[in-house]
């Protein structure tokens, strides 16, 4: 838990790290569940499975943008890149582990969790970076009242 929360934004709480593991979790299944769908084997497997590769690129997402984020220079388009780059290869790499061999069907299932996964991205980002900003005007406020 203290390594997750040193790897997590300055106000970024554990609570919401879990909302965004499990809301990737049904991303990665919305993503995949109209090709499982239509597969039509091993379903509850595939969805199981899809949901977990969905998490595994949330924890990976959030501790590679806090990294890059917190030590390059706070470079935000460095580190939303990474978020992309990382959500193309968990979800190519997952669906074809999965099974998936139409590169058509993976592109698609990529452009998907590209945008979902990146609006997410921006909503944390803009809540943390405001939430950031709140607490320097409290410390500049208190530290002027001492």
């Amino acid at each position: 838990m203290a390594f997750i929360r040193k790897l997590t934004p300055k106000g970024f709480q554990l609570n919401e790290f879990i909302g965004i593991v499990l809301l990737s979790g049904l991303i990665g299944d919305l993503v995949a569940l109209p090709f499982i769908l239509f597969g039509r084997e091993r379903i509850l497997f595939l969805l199981t499975a899809s949901c977990g590769v969905g998490m595994s690129i949330a924890v990976i997402s959030v501790i590679a943008f806090s990294f890059l984020y917190r030590n390059i220079r706070k470079n935000t388009l460095l580190a939303f890149f990474s978020i992309v780059f990382i959500i193309a290869l968990g979800t190519f790499a997952g669906a074809f582990l999965l099974g998936e061999r139409s590169l058509l069907n993976i592109l698609i299932m990529i452009l998907l969790a590209e945008c979902v996964g990146m609006l997410l991205t921006a909503i944390v980002y803009q809540k943390s970076d405001k939430l950031n900003k709140q607490l320097e005007i409290a410390k500049e406020k208190y530290g002027q009242q001492t």
